[in-house]
């Protein structure tokens, strides 16, 4: 799935590069990266594999229900690393939606807890 996704990312690109780049514009200009920043993908793309590898185990051994809430925090980590890194602190619409996006990861934590089991079908699709 990740392989695909990488593939069909480089093939559209490609095109739009085969197509605009000769046309001059700057935007579309190929430009091939330099010792560093191939090092700093190098290291993003196997970083990127682990957390992929981890992410499908973590679904082997768990039901989604459980799993999907605990995703939400990459929502607070985004915006605690936009405001460290880029002093980027979201507009009053955008807290609206991140609070809305979090009580409903807490919701669904609160009603599976108050199941005490997780849902049968969810539980043998992920064994």
């Amino acid at each position: 799935m990740q392989a695909y996704t990488g593939v069909t990312g480089m093939v559209f690109l490609g095109v739009i590069l085969a197509v605009f780049g000769p046309l001059g514009w700057d935007t579309f200009a190929l430009t091939l990266p330099g010792p560093h920043a191939l090092m700093l993908l190098t290291g993003m793309g196997l970083i990127a594999t682990l957390n992929h590898l981890l992410l499908v185990q973590a679904f082997r051994r768990a039901p989604a229900s459980v799993l999907a809430p605990i995703q939400y925090l990459e929502i607070v980590t985004g915006v605690l690393l936009g405001w460290m890194i880029w002093s980027y602190v979201p507009n009053a619409l955008k807290w609206v939606g991140i609070g809305i996006i979090i009580a409903s990861g807490l919701f669904i934590v609160w009603r599976e807890s108050r199941r005490g089991t997780a849902d049968p079908k969810t539980t043998q699709a992920a064994g």
